[in-house]
């Protein structure tokens, strides 16, 4: 059934009855289709799956969204059926229907449904990627979602090359020095990050590789940071500039001294707070779960799925220090992760 209430609405609003088969007949019948219905239209490896990241997928999602796609076509959003139901789900999407199909369906719908509602979206090239992964991603359980910053080029990357990026680019608004300070960052709010105050050593690789590689946005941060990766060279070039980082900053020597004498935190984000003040209802609340092993396993996954701040992810990871280090609590809801400040 290609519509969810069994009728075309521009041919007729009787509901048809769809043909039930057997498994073996259903294999059988798709085999079939496979081998002797080839649309010329679909060009193999329109789309290469095996370098599709999970921020392709989360990008995806958004364009999914933003375009209306989930108007007429159902997704799963945190466990919830989500979208408009009249046209083809989406649930398990990536179970029977091959990425290059959905790329070409995808670059010009109205070419396979005429006359049904389909429409034509306003995204580029990358836009119809992520699009395409995310839809081709659904349902597909344990799917190996590439990770760029396991590949060869930061097996060797250039640090002098880095350095040059990081002058023509960064600097405009980290400052040559990385104190924050280039000629961009008087008319900027929030104010660029002073990597001279930052340990990167101790900040994860896929952290840095998103935020350089997609900017600030990808990573739930400003939007001011903009994408680099299309710009110093792909990975490449994000490997370069983050060996030179690595290579350069180590921290402001104070925040050094403190972590290795006290339980000072390992990271200190060098700008203003903004952070208000939890409501009541939340700071008088308590963990209503024991922390038996399922419930550590939930939370551990809901953590590296969801958590984007850097401060979160540059947190001592010893209960006691976090504690005082930081005074934050953690809530969460969905697929988002508020902190906050216990003394605001």
């Amino acid at each position: 059934m290609i519509y969810a209430k069994s009728y075309r609405w521009d041919l007729s609003k009787e509901p048809d009855t769809h043909v039930a088969v057997s498994q073996k007949e259903a294999e059988a019948i798709a085999d079939y289709f496979t081998s002797h219905l080839q649309d010329p239209r679909v060009k193999k490896n329109s789309i290469d799956m095996s370098t599709f990241s999970k921020q392709e997928a989360r990008f995806g999602e958004e364009i999914f969204t933003q375009h209306s796609c989930i108007g007429c076509h159902q997704i799963m959003v945190d466990g919830k059926k989500t979208g408009g139901p009249q046209s083809t789900s989406f649930f398990d999407s990536g179970k029977r229907l091959k990425a290059d199909w959905i790329y070409r369906f995808n670059s010009s719908p109205p070419d396979f449904v005429p006359h049904s509602a389909e429409f034509v979206g306003d995204v580029s090239e990358l836009g119809l990627r992520y699009v395409t992964g995310f839809i081709a991603t659904r349902g597909v359980k344990d799917f190996p979602y590439y990770e760029p910053w396991k590949s060869a080029e930061f097996d060797y990357p250039n640090i002098e090359n880095g350095a040059q990026i990081y002058k023509e680019y960064c600097a405009q608004c980290h400052g040559a020095e990385g104190k924050g300070d280039g000629p961009a960052a008087s008319g900027l709010e929030p104010k660029p990050a002073v990597h001279a105050n930052i340990p990167f050593e101790k900040i994860p690789l896929d952290y840095l590789y998103n935020v350089i590689y997609y900017g600030g946005k990808g990573v739930g941060k400003s939007p001011l940071m903009p994408y680099w990766g299309l710009t110093i060279g792909g990975k490449q070039g994000v490997a370069d500039v983050i060996a030179y980082l690595k290579a350069t900053f180590k921290g402001a020597p104070e925040t050094a001294s403190a972590t290795s004498q006290s339980d000072a935190p390992l990271g200190v984000c060098p700008q203003p707070r903004n952070t208000k003040r939890a409501p009541g209802k939340f700071r008088n609340m308590t963990n209503p779960l024991p922390s038996f092993p399922e419930n550590l396993r939930a939370g551990k996954k809901l953590y590296h799925e969801t958590a984007q701040p850097l401060a979160v992810h540059t947190m001592s990871w010893r209960k006691r220090r976090w504690q005082r280090s930081y005074g934050r609590r953690v809530e969460s809801t969905s697929s988002k992760l508020y902190v906050w400040r216990d003394d605001e």
